[in-house]
């Protein structure tokens, strides 16, 4: 269960970075430093979900390692990033951030093999 749980909210946030950057072009319709900015923090979304997909499914200690690093910085601006601003959407974000961030530090090593 608390498998299933982790998988489902890593993918939430690849889905989620995937179509905040998909909606870069919409948004801002030309290169800016802003756009590229909106577009790459989608992105970090997107691979910090494709780490976290990448420790549910392996027990290495250095892919643990990076992970649970990764996700506290994640977590940490995705808090800075609510408050700036304050949308359902950055609210939407900083609740996947933190379920992967405890997901990641409640999962053991034999857990992949379940």
């Amino acid at each position: 269960m608390r498998r299933r749980a982790y998988r489902t909210a890593a993918g939430l946030l690849v889905a989620l970075g995937t179509v905040h950057a998909s909606l870069t072009v919409p948004f801002y319709g030309e290169l800016s430093p802003d756009a590229v900015w909106f577009a790459g923090t989608g992105l970090a979304m997107a691979f910090l979900g494709c780490l976290n997909l990448a420790l549910a499914a392996s027990s290495a200690v250095g892919v643990r390692t990076l992970c649970r690093a990764a996700n506290v910085v994640g977590l940490a601006y995705g808090a800075l990033a609510a408050i700036a601003v304050p949308e359902p959407q950055a609210y939407f974000g900083l609740l996947l951030l933190l379920a992967v961030t405890v997901f990641s530090f409640l999962q053991q090593p034999h857990d992949s093999t379940r």
